[in-house]
């Protein structure tokens, strides 16, 4: 455990803040992620990070020792990105709050990680994007779609990032994920969804009799998001009773679905 210590505190002396190339914080890294799949002792973790100084990237390795061992550490805090050695970035996307450095550890770590390790920062990342769309963050949004749908290759990231593409105005790119989504092998529901969603961004690019087509048939296979667009158009070409039918057979398939609640609301109110 000498070396790991003494290259730290040569970097911190000579001002930098970064490890040397050739340190061991590959190997750190490495053994963490090897205790992360039950392949290295608990004890194997503690003795390679007991001596290790203060520092961020210690700060993250101890993060990761502490939920091995079954405590609930508090986000490392870390507003810049430093240089990572190889699993750096894995270990990164896990360990530090929320911020512009996180968004970085994942897109990095998401490229990079070996599939056993995916899942938790497919988690992650979702909870971001979510977060980052909520907030109308548009760029970090994308940025962050477009990193777990070339790692995921699923319905769930292809509708993720369909969404950040359409709020960005890049319709075109939206309609071609959907559509490479359409010509592989989904269930029913999924073609219904990725239909649905295709038929909303034709509707957004070229409005109405470029989108007519594509929401007739996400209607016929079942699809929410069809019937609630046309329910809409229907309100506002002042059909009630069409609108009324059309948000009553999304309700009945979800009584909770959110749109079609407020759809029906706004046909039941006297014109």
């Amino acid at each position: 455990m000498g070396l790991v210590p003494g290259l730290l505190l040569t970097a911190a002396l000579c001002g930098t803040g970064r490890v040397p190339a050739g340190s061991d914080w590959p190997q750190v890294w490495g053994i963490l992620q090897q205790a992360q799949g039950g392949e290295a002792r608990l004890e194997t973790v503690f003795e390679l990070l007991s001596d290790l100084p203060a520092g961020l990237r210690a700060q993250v390795a101890r993060y990761h020792h502490a939920l091995l061992i079954g405590e609930e550490p508090s986000w490392v805090a870390c507003a810049i990105l430093p240089e990572l050695a190889p699993g750096g970035a894995w270990a990164f996307a896990l360990a530090i709050n929320r911020g512009p450095a996180l968004d970085e550890a994942l897109c990095l770590g998401l490229a990079q990680a070996p599939d056993r390790l995916l899942e938790p920062l497919l988690e992650r990342g979702y909870r971001e994007f979510l977060a980052h769309s909520e907030a109308a963050r548009a760029v970090p949004a994308l940025a962050l779609a477009e990193a777990l749908h070339a790692r995921a290759l699923a319905v769930w990231s292809a509708q993720n990032l369909a969404i950040a593409r359409t709020r960005s105005g890049a319709y075109t790119g939206a309609a071609s994920v959907l559509q490479e989504q359409l010509e592989g092998q989904l269930n029913l529901p999924d073609r219904a969804l990725m239909a649905s969603r295709l038929s909303i961004v034709q509707l957004g690019e070229g409005g109405l009799l470029n989108a007519r087509r594509a929401l007739g048939r996400g209607l016929l296979r079942g699809g929410s998001d069809s019937a609630i667009v046309l329910g809409l158009l229907a309100l506002e070409g002042g059909d009630a009773d069409r609108s009324r039918r059309l948000y009553r057979s999304v309700l009945s398939r979800d009584p909770e679905q959110p749109w079609a609640q407020r759809g029906w609301g706004l046909s039941m109110v006297p014109r």
